[in-house]
């Protein structure tokens, strides 16, 4: 039953990275920092589009991978999809390294805000704190 209750009041992120790594981290620090989400990962933008067709309002945040494999963040957000996506849930985009122009046009396109991924614990702590900032206040 507290389960039940936990998913009810957790919000719902959708974390598309090709990095395993990175999103049990992402996870790990959401749990340290006592915010309750319910963690859904898929490995590649085919995976992705996929799983938005299911409906993009099923989540309150989707992370991104600026490189993820078969469609790049400018990719998915530059499709009609993508613009659905945007004006719906708040979405993020994360990369070890994003060129200026690169992280502006996401910007444009609508992605609330491009992180650098964090290499230790410690950072990632940090960007769940920032990302939960971004989702919607929850009742």
């Amino acid at each position: 039953m507290a389960n039940e209750n936990l998913a009810g009041s957790a919000r719902r992120i959708l974390a598309a990275d090709d990095s395993n790594q990175d999103s049990l981290l992402l996870k790990e620090a959401f749990d340290v920092c006592s915010i309750p989400v319910v963690f859904e990962c898929v490995a590649d933008g085919d995976e992705l589009r996929a799983k938005l067709e299911v409906g993009v309002d099923a989540f309150d945040l989707v992370l991104l991978d600026n490189n993820l494999p078969r469609r790049t963040a400018l990719e998915v957000l530059s499709d009609e999809r993508g613009l659905q996506l945007v004006r719906t849930v708040a979405v993020v985009v994360l990369s070890g390294f994003v060129a200026a122009d690169d992280k502006l046009r996401l910007l444009e396109l609508g992605a609330r805000a491009v992180f650098a991924k964090p290499v230790d614990l410690d950072g990632y702590v940090s960007l769940a704190k920032d990302l939960n900032s971004l989702m919607p206040a929850r009742d």
